[in-house]
Order: C-alpha cells, then structure tokens, then sequence
C-alpha cells in the first residue's frame, strides 16, 4: 500500500486511510528489523604502483595509501672525511654499511655508531680475515636471483649479491623484488 498524505488528497483521511497508513509504515519497519542491510566488507586490496588500493564488497573504494619506501643511496667505498647522510650506503672492507646518523666521517673505527651493517662477508666466509671493528648485529637475508624466494611478505628486506654494481638492497612488493634504489624489478 501506498502511504495517503491529506495535502495530496486535498480532504481530510478516512480512518481506513489512517489505518493503512499506520499499517504501512509498521509493515516497512519490520521488514528492515527482520532484514538489517548488511555493512559494507573488505573486498580486495591490491598493490597499484606504490598505493595500496583498498576498495568493498560492493565496489566502494576506501582509499588510496601510499606505501613508505626505503631510499638507500649508494656511495661506493667509505671515504674519510665525507659528508654521510642517514641511509647513505659504503662498503668497507669485507661490509656493506648503512648510515643510521648523519656525520662527516674521520675514523671508521670511531664512528661504529653511526653505521648499521647490510652485509658481512666474512661472516659468509667470502673473506677468510676477521673483522677488526665491532658492528651492531642487525642483518638482512642475503639471496642470489636463482635464490629468491617466490613469496615474500610485502615490505621484506633483503640483499642479492650477483649484481653487476655489488651487493644491492631489495624488497619485496607483494608480487615479486624490486631494488630499493631505483625500484626495478629483479628476477
């Protein structure tokens, strides 16, 4: 039934019209006590570029959120006094080093606070010297292409050493590896 309004009537309602109209309403309110519509779910999230897209069950799309990116600058070998910035990468000796302060060098031996190691050689026995400057212990798993795992949880970071420019720093997208520097893709 549809619901009588006396304006559209242009006369005052009958009872009956009354009535139904009650009717009417109480009748659409149980149907929606009886049949809530039901929220709205995640439905898929996917890796566009750098955004995560998250859209609904329905096809509506949350948001767009860009994914943070490491950007690690490769500086050759360590050099005395040079400006280093936060995420400038050096080798030394059998080590590759990630600047975590920034500083002007002088003595690498003085400034182990200031690098984090990527790479330790000498302890994958590529170099059979031992080291002579105490490092911090935080590590990065070490793969080759022929190596890399095929799934990898998106964020990963790690280090692939048959490079033509050395040891480079990757992470895993969701789909496959990319370089840290320049976001190609590897494998």
């Amino acid at each position: 039934m549809v619901v009588v309004y006396r304006a559209e009537k242009g006369a005052p309602l009958t009872c009956d019209e009354l009535d139904g109209n009650f009717r009417e309403l109480a009748g659409r309110v149980e149907r929606l006590e009886t049949n809530p519509s039901q929220a709205e779910a995640i439905g898929n999230i996917q890796l566009v570029g750098q955004q995560l897209v998250i859209t609904g069950t329905r096809g509506t799309e949350f948001g767009k959120f860009k994914l943070p990116t490491l950007a690690i600058h490769p500086c050759g070998e360590w050099k005395s006094e040079a400006a280093y910035a936060v995420n400038d990468l050096v080798y030394k000796g059998a080590c590759a080093y990630l600047c975590i302060k920034a500083h002007t060098s002088n003595k690498f031996d003085k400034e182990v606070k200031h690098w984090g190691v990527l790479l330790d050689a000498a302890l994958l026995r590529l170099e059979s010297k031992p080291l002579t400057v105490p490092v911090p212990q935080s590590r990065l798993p070490l793969y080759e292409t022929a190596t890399l795992p095929k799934a990898a949880t998106m964020g990963t970071l790690a280090l692939i050493v048959n490079d033509s420019d050395g040891p480079t720093v990757i992470y895993a997208d969701g789909k496959g590896w990319r370089r840290v520097n320049d976001k190609t893709i590897i494998g």
